[in-house]
């Protein structure tokens, strides 16, 4: 699956203060077009007929692979949907794979780009991004958690004050993210940002939760939870070509422009199974917690 000089799409996206203590001016060619007020300025009056869908990722491919298809077929629907990255992604094996002098049956040439872990935040930054504009979130609606937690440390409390902060924008917002169920293999991210949706939705301050299961952890969490009755969406035709896409740019290799194929060189197996059968599956809140 040799990617090379992808074309990327330039689009004005959304970024929030705290970030490293830097803007994200430096990526690439996004155009420095800043809003630093959360939700860019926009409101929670509703597009098309659709209500506010907020997405809550962990990590930069997550909007993607588990949360990708649901996503676009809400959009489909009319849903003003939001998405927000709660993870800087800086503790990825691929930093080092990159670095490692080594060639790669991925790509042509040698893995020779020794990125400091801001450098590659910011390259996984931009396969989110264009990720997420492959999938149909309008450009004001793809944003960052303020003061994001980095990779692997994302702490329930972390998790709850990310939530709470869009559902402050956004009340009555239905919310969709990982859940919590899969066993003790979950990474810890994954985890801890479905257990501070569920302790919100019993709290009362999250009215409807979609809580989803990672394709690649379908068969963990059917053993975990043999009980737990899964919907999925399948996407064909139009909008498995969207999703497609939005793969591509997980395997977009061009290090001249910062893109280093990190999605595919972290989880090649997982990518290629989504192209194969492009969906997302879960469980509401209701059903289960």
């Amino acid at each position: 699956m040799r990617q090379r000089g992808w074309p990327i799409t330039p689009f004005a996206i959304l970024f929030e203060e705290g970030e490293r203590g830097k803007s994200h001016a430096s990526i690439g060619r996004y155009p420095p077009r800043f809003d630093r007020k959360i939700g860019g300025g926009c409101s929670s009056k509703l597009i098309s007929g659709g209500g506010v869908v907020l997405f809550f990722s962990p990590h930069q491919d997550d909007e993607l692979l588990a949360l990708g298809a649901y996503a676009q077929h809400v959009i489909s629907k009319g849903a003003d949907a939001h998405v927000v990255l709660c993870s800087d992604g800086t503790k990825s094996c691929v930093r080092q794979i990159l670095g490692d002098a080594h060639s790669c049956d991925k790509h042509d040439g040698l893995h020779d780009y020794r990125l400091d872990e801001a450098a590659f935040s910011d390259a996984r930054d931009r396969e989110y991004l264009a990720s997420c504009q492959a999938i149909g979130y309008r450009p004001s609606r793809i944003h960052f958690a303020p003061r994001r937690a980095v990779d692997g440390s994302l702490s329930r409390e972390e998790a709850s004050a990310i939530i709470q902060r869009y559902l402050d924008v956004f009340p009555g917002a239905e919310v969709c993210t990982i859940s919590p169920l899969v066993g003790e293999s979950q990474h810890r991210d994954h985890r801890h940002l479905g257990e501070a949706a569920v302790e919100l939705w019993r709290k009362g301050r999250i009215r409807r939760l979609n809580l989803f299961v990672e394709p690649y952890c379908l068969e963990a969490f059917r053993s975990e939870n043999p009980d737990v009755e899964l919907s999925h969406v399948a996407a064909d035709g139009f909008k498995k070509a969207g999703l497609t896409s939005a793969v591509s740019q997980y395997c977009f290799w061009d290090p001249g422009v910062g893109r280093y194929a990190i999605g595919y060189h972290s989880v090649t197996g997982e990518f290629d199974a989504f192209m194969k059968e492009p969906a997302s599956y879960w469980h509401t809140a209701d059903g289960r917690m």
